[in-house]
């Protein structure tokens, strides 16, 4: 398990509002795992687990996209359909 000050979304608002959906601050999380990382076109979908200081593990999943288009592709449904299911 790795220090989550090293999590490169910790600071994200995605993040944050995942933390929040489940009643939880950045206060509460201890650490991560990254579990899957797969890659579609350039796209890649990362999967985490985040290990909370209760002893609770959530898992995370986050995209990072080739290019700005990509992702406004993929949000409009064009493109990106695969990567994201």
């Amino acid at each position: 398990m790795k220090n989550i000050k090293y999590f490169q979304y910790k600071n994200t608002k995605a993040f944050e509002e995942f933390l929040s959906s489940y009643d939880y601050k950045l206060e509460d999380v201890k650490g991560f795992k990254l579990i899957d990382q797969k890659q579609y076109r350039g796209n890649v979908l990362k999967s985490y687990f985040i290990c909370l200081k209760d002893g609770e593990e959530l898992y995370f999943k986050a995209v990072d996209f080739a290019s700005f288009n990509e992702y406004h592709q993929a949000r409009l449904g064009f493109k990106g359909e695969k990567l994201l299911r």
